[in-house]
């Protein structure tokens, strides 16, 4: 959209606000929907470190860490867009 206008402006950034809002939405889903990450690897990758508790924790939250780390870049990205399009 920045290319057609050639500047950040409002509808830049209602755009971007939808895009991200919608890539967002799919992200939640398609992890909630489909178990993409298989709960058996995380077990047995979690059974080679029995000693560390905090390390098999963390595999075990794999799947929120990496939706956590999507949603936050969004949230970069709307932001971005928004601040742009008010110094237009």
């Amino acid at each position: 959209m920045k290319l057609l206008e050639r500047r950040y402006s409002r509808r830049v950034f209602l755009t971007a606000l939808l895009a991200d809002g919608l890539s967002a939405a799919l992200m939640i889903w398609w992890l909630e929907a489909f178990p993409v990450f298989n709960p058996a690897f995380f077990e047995k990758i979690a059974g080679l470190f029995p000693e560390d508790p905090g390390f098999s924790a963390f595999f075990g939250k794999f799947p929120m860490f990496f939706l956590a780390v999507f949603l936050i870049a969004l949230a970069l990205d709307v932001l971005d867009a928004f601040l742009r399009s008010m110094e237009a």
